[in-house]
């Protein structure tokens, strides 16, 4: 008898956490219309409902707008509306009569006057580098299979290596420079110009009133860095400099190296 009211407590209480962290779909009839979904609304005769549990609609007078995010987030959307205007998504802004939202959590909004900017950052598909082949790598010998009798010394016992701690990854921001604004990772301005990497292993420098933002071809783990002398930039890893050249690798394995006023840089 324990036992049967422990486990009916038990599967209550992860009943209770589920309806929580899950939205269940409803259906709604508004007259002869009806819908069925997530976050469902009426506005007189009309009934509209979101896809997915992530996503959301509102109302403004007569007006319903359902929207859902462009894939899985496991964020749910907001939404905002101005007047009649409405929208939906994440970092949702308004300006006046004006409203917008990014369409990705990580997006992010910026409201200068009476303009708003979004920006989402562009989803990459994960990869890997593969190193650099090892010029001094020794061919394999073949050896002869030792007798039977043979036993070998036992391995000395070896630390494991230690595991690389995780990189903080800063959130997008977005910024702004006069009129001009720019939405992305490690932002710069000079002056009035302003410019962002799209990415978060990306990065930016700014010289005078130039300013370079470079994001690695594949996606990675390690940012980058960048390097300036006078009036030159490069962005990339294990940048180097002679004189006034600059020069970096695209790929994070890579490597520079400088003779003279001479940069190579492996890729």
């Amino acid at each position: 008898m324990k036992q049967k009211l422990c486990f009916g407590l038990i599967s209550l209480f992860t009943l209770l956490l589920c309806s929580e962290a899950y939205a269940e779909a409803e259906c709604v009839s508004a007259g002869i219309n009806q819908a069925c979904g997530y976050d469902c609304k009426t506005a007189g005769a009309k009934v509209d409902c979101a896809k997915t549990p992530d996503g959301a609609c509102i109302t403004a007078g007569s007006k319903i707008l359902c929207w859902d995010p462009p894939y899985r987030t496991k964020r749910k959307a907001e939404c905002i509306s101005a007047g009649i205007n409405l929208a939906c998504g994440y970092d949702c802004k308004s300006a006046g009569a004006n409203v917008k939202c990014a369409s990705t959590p990580e997006g992010k909004c910026n409201v200068n006057g009476a303009q708003i900017n979004c920006w989402d950052p562009p989803r990459q598909e994960p990869q890997s580098y593969r190193p650099a082949p090892n010029p001094h790598r020794v061919a394999p010998q073949t050896y002869r299979p030792a007798p039977q009798n043979y036993r070998p010394a036992p391995p000395a016992d070896r630390p494991a290596p230690p595991k690389p701690a995780p990189q903080n990854v800063k959130e997008a921001e977005c910024v702004s420079a006069g009129i001009n604004q720019a939405c992305g990772y490690d932002c710069k301005t000079a002056g009035i110009n302003v410019k962002c990497a799209q990415t978060p292993a990306g990065a930016c420098i700014a010289v005078g009133i130039n300013i370079l933002c470079w994001d690695p071809p594949r996606p990675t783990h390690r940012k980058a860095e960048c390097i300036a002398s006078g009036i030159n930039m490069a962005c990339g890893y294990d940048c180097k400099s002679a004189g006034i050249n600059v020069k970096c690798s695209s790929n994070p394995n890579g490597r520079c190296i400088a003779n003279g006023i001479n940069i190579t840089c492996s890729e």
